[in-house]
């Protein structure tokens, strides 16, 4: 008896949940990623750096939604851990402090808008 063939789960964009025909390494659709490009050039509020840090960290891929696109896991930039990020907070050190919003946090803020 031979084992059942398991259709394998499509792909779908991190930000609509479209299902992609093309995937790519960064989860994104086309249309949402020209989105994504717009929102990191037309953000305000947060320091230069850090939605560089966002952009860079969205296209790579180390940013999942685990809850709509309310809360994320994001993986740290030398990538050994993984936190639970929101627009509001996130897990990582830098978020604890506060004092500023880390990188995890803006990339939320750009995938939620």
């Amino acid at each position: 008896m031979s084992a059942p063939e398991t259709q394998p789960h499509p792909l779908r964009c991190i930000k609509c949940r479209r299902v992609l025909h093309k995937p790519s390494a960064d989860g994104l659709g086309p249309k949402c990623r020209r989105a994504v490009r717009k929102t990191t050039r037309e953000i305000q509020g947060f320091k230069p750096e850090r939605v560089e840090d966002a952009r860079e960290l969205i296209e790579d891929g180390g940013i999942v939604p685990i809850r709509g696109r309310r809360v994320f896991k994001t993986v740290s930039s030398d990538g050994t851990a993984f936190y639970l990020t929101a627009r509001e907070a996130c897990s990582c050190p830098a978020g604890l402090k506060a004092l500023h919003p880390c990188f995890h946090r803006v990339a939320a803020h750009i995938l939620a808008a």
